[in-house]
């Protein structure tokens, strides 16, 4: 028996309820195969009318390498006879390999023994493969139009809700196993998963196959931790504008040394040339062309990693950089970083590290980023071209902003109140969007984003994002409800 489980049968209340009279550490001893074959005894009080036994399904508790229900799994009431626990034990509920979700999780369908889902980007159907979520926002990316996925959430859509691309939906009824009929909404492209408690165990279905293999698929569990974004090691990005000039950023893990680089851009480019920044620094063997930056230097001349994004030069004009990933005649693709690390040298792109550009999984979203010099910054994405015209951010908690430093927000005058922020500006003063991170603001201390999709009196979520589209002229509104991946 794992420490998993133990843990789980410490902290669970039912323990205390009077209907459940186990003594708890013989409970874990006779779990863990301490005691002698037969349960343990349970304590009888003179006004409990229930006794609480371990029969019928002791060896599968014993085994079972996953169980996340303990009022399903150990306790059964006993009032003169046998009630059924409150799901059922099967084989599903029991006998799985349980997988935790990604919170970025790639959807692949293969055909065995008809058209299957697969999650996290798995290749290979395992018929008892259950996938764990916890509170938090997952988001599923590569569903195909062939195959466009719903969850069936009619009677726990207060725990777990989703949403996708109202222009990539399809809707239809389905009919529960208990034979009650409701209609869900169908998606490809990206789906946005929100878990708000514990839902036991939802299905998932597609709009033209059925359940291919997704029911009772997802299952509560609070084991599986959410990441707070995207995991960077090795990474390149323009940063947000800076006294009229545009940052290089990189990010190189602590200790380990930057000693070469190609930037390869999809415009042509305004270098800076009067900054003291890493690349200048090494004017000698610095080469920048129209639309690249190259520099080679020995490891003493080198630039030692934080774990951070570092700035190592700047731009006079905003370009974008080319992530193509096709291997050039150089044998690398298009934006390329040599690091030295014990004693060795190697070389990161695209094609070996994931999230090299920074990049995450949404057109528009916002996120609060890795501390960085005792502040939290506060970032958006909007794509290249898009100007964001106003926002709204609400927190969980208190916010103290930070109201010195030179941003976009404080450059137009933001409106701070104890847990939330809004400005709204002019097309004229809206930030433009570079399809990265950009950091508009930052808090003295972290605070958590609240996430509810719950529709306020405004309309809108709890956060939004007002963008103006320099092309057809239109305002508008992005948020948790219509934006797949919104937050960050």
């Amino acid at each position: 028996m794992s420490s998993r489980f133990i843990n789980i049968i410490r902290k669970s209340d039912i323990i205390n309820d009077i209907s459940y009279n186990y003594d708890l550490n013989l409970l874990i001893d006779y779990l863990l195969g301490k005691s002698n074959s037969n349960p343990p005894p349970y304590k009888q009080t003179e006004d409990s009318e229930y006794k609480c036994i371990l029969r019928k399904y002791e060896n599968v508790i014993k085994n079972t390498r996953y169980a996340t229900d303990l009022n399903s799994l150990i306790y059964y009431k006993l009032n003169y006879h046998f009630e059924e626990p409150p799901f059922d034990l099967d084989d599903e509920q029991i006998l799985h390999d349980m997988l935790c979700l990604n919170n970025v999780s790639i959807v692949n369908v293969i055909n065995s023994n008809g058209n299957k889902y697969l999650f996290n980007n798995e290749i290979n159907y395992n018929s008892k493969r259950r996938y764990g979520l916890n509170n938090g926002i997952y988001t599923l990316t590569n569903i195909s139009s062939d195959h466009y996925l719903g969850i069936l959430n009619y009677d726990i859509s207060n725990n777990i809700s989703y949403i996708g691309d109202p222009n990539k939906m399809k809707s239809r009824e389905v009919e529960y196993p208990d034979k009650s009929v409701h209609r869900h909404n169908f998606y490809y492209g990206n789906i946005t998963i929100t878990v708000s408690g514990n839902f036991h165990k939802a299905s998932i279905y597609c709009f033209y196959h059925g359940y291919m293999g997704g029911q009772n698929l997802f299952r509560y569990d609070e084991t599986c931790n959410i990441d707070t974004g995207p995991i960077l090691t090795y990474s390149m990005k323009i940063g947000i504008k800076e006294n009229s000039k545009y940052p290089i950023n990189i990010l190189v893990p602590v200790g380990e040394k930057l000693t070469g680089i190609l930037i390869t851009f999809n415009q042509d480019i305004n270098y800076d040339t009067t900054n003291s920044l890493w690349l200048n620094n090494n004017v000698n063997s610095l080469v920048v062309s129209n639309k690249s930056i190259a520099l080679a230097v020995t490891e003493s001349n080198s630039l030692t990693g934080t774990g951070e994004y570092i700035t190592i030069g700047y731009l006079n004009n905003l370009v974008v950089m080319n992530k193509r990933k096709d291997i050039l005649t150089t044998n690398n693709p298009a934006c390329t970083m040599d690091i030295y690390s014990n004693n060795i040298f190697n070389t990161y792109h695209t094609n070996n590290v994931d999230n090299f550009f920074g990049t995450v999984n949404s057109d528009y979203g916002m996120k609060i980023g890795i501390k960085n010099n005792n502040l939290y910054p506060i970032q958006i994405i909007i794509p290249v071209g898009i100007k964001l015209t106003g926002l709204l951010i609400t927190f969980n908690q208190n916010i103290d902003y930070n109201h010195n430093e030179n941003t976009w927000l404080n450059n137009n005058n933001v409106i701070v109140s104890s847990k939330s922020l809004a400005l709204a500006v002019t097309e004229t003063n809206g930030l433009i969007g570079t399809d990265e991170l950009l950091t508009i603001g930052y808090l003295n201390k972290f605070s958590a984003i609240n996430t509810n999709n719950q529709i306020l009196n405004t309309g809108n979520p709890s956060c939004t994002l007002d963008a103006y589209d320099i092309n057809t002229n239109k305002i508008q509104t992005y948020s948790i409800v219509n934006t797949p991946g919104f937050f960050i």
